[in-house]
Order: C-alpha cells, then sequence, then structure tokens
C-alpha cells in the first residue's frame, strides 16, 4: 500500500475544540482503500505550521497528503480546487497572536490547484447523501497558507489539497453535523484519490 499522510489542526480563536484534530486522530494508522494513513496534528501558527508538516514528509515517503481545517460559517465539506497566492489576517492573529500584512504568499508565483481529485471526492460524497461541494476560495489564514506551501512544494508530483470541515452540532448550535459523520467522510474521501493519473 501507499502512504498518505492526513493533517488536522489544533484548535484555535474562540473555539474550545478543532473537529480535524480528531478526525485525523481517528484515521491514523488506517488502511482506506489503496492507501495506508499516518496523521500529524498541526499548530494554528503561520510560522510553524509548515516547517512541522515540511519535516514530517521529509521522514517518510508519502505518495499523497490530505490537509483538514475548521470553516467555522460553512455548512458543507468543501474540498478546496485550489490554493491561492494570497494572505491576509490583519485583525485575525493566529494562536501565537501574529498577524500577517496582505500580500503574495510566495513572490513570484500564481494559484495553485489541488491535485488529489477534487471533484471525485465531492461526487462520491453527493452520492451518498453528504452534504459537499468544491470550494475555489480557501480563505486568506492559516489553511490556505499551508495549502499553498504543501502544493508548490508537491510541484505536482505528487497527489495533495485541502477540505475543509464544518463545526459539529457541538461547537455550532444550528450546525447538522456529527464528528462521526466527519469522519465518514473523510475516510470517504481519502477512498476516492487514484494511486496514479487524477
Amino acid at each position: 500500500m501507499e502512504k498518505l499522510l492526513l493533517t488536522g489542526f489544533q484548535a484555535f480563536g474562540n473555539w474550545r475544540v478543532n473537529p480535524t484534530e480528531e478526525v485525523a486522530s481517528k484515521l491514523a494508522s488506517c488502511d482506506i482503500g489503496s492507501w495506508s494513513v499516518s496523521s500529524v496534528i498541526l499548530p494554528v501558527t503561520f510560522s510553524h505550521c509548515w516547517p512541522k508538516l515540511l519535516a514530517e514528509l521529509q521522514s517518510c515517503d508519502y505518495s499523497a497528503v490530505v490537509m483538514l481545517g475548521l470553516a467555522g460559517s460553512r455548512n458543507l465539506i468543501t474540498p478546496e480546487a485550489t490554493a491561492r497566492n494570497w494572505v491576509e489576517s490583519v485583525g485575525r492573529p493566529d494562536n501565537l497572536g501574529e498577524e500577517m500584512p496582505a500580500g503574495p504568499i510566495l513572490m513570484p508565483g500564481e494559484d495553485l490547484p489541488s491535485t488529489f481529485g477534487a471533484e471525485k471526492m465531492v461526487a462520491a460524497m453527493k452520492q451518498r447523501g453528504i452534504g459537499a461541494e468544491i470550494s475555489h476560495d480557501a480563505g486568506s489564514f492559516v489553511c490556505n497558507y499551508l495549502s499553498y506551501q504543501l502544493l508548490k512544494y508537491l510541484a505536482g508530483e505528487g497527489r495533495g489539497g485541502f477540505i475543509h470541515l464544518p463545526p459539529t452540532r457541538e461547537m455550532r448550535p444550528d450546525s447538522i453535523w456529527k464528528q462521526s459523520k466527519l469522519i465518514e467522510a473523510v475516510e470517504l474521501c481519502i477512498g476516492q484519490i487514484e494511486l496514479s493519473g487524477l
């Protein structure tokens, strides 16, 4: 089996928990389709998230990386079609209190497409009755920053991309989502990633 790295984030801001942390931890050491899954939980900080992920990538020969993040205002599971070469977090500090002024993440650089088959993931979730849609805007906070760094690093040579998850009903009273359904959805998404060709 090929190795896949699944990442989650720690809690941040006013959220006391982050559902991505539990999803990544629950699916660690699982075999899903053709993939043997490992996981790492990342800090919600601009200065530390990418170095920690990069160190993990350099320690093992992963063929795919699926990053998870919380989108507190969304109601659907949203695989990201692209990572934007843009960061802006003035007024929204990370967990170290750092704010990033508006500007490109890397110069020069263009927005980068995900390479893990986002459309196929959404189709599979919809077929199972799981609320999902493609997103074309990963925001400008740590999630998008990390996604861009990863896709730049992969340079089209590996499978990679970012999936935003909505809050659970314990986190936001109007949410329809149970943690178990988020785990099911991410497991289904991983199963859609092809070993060769997209």
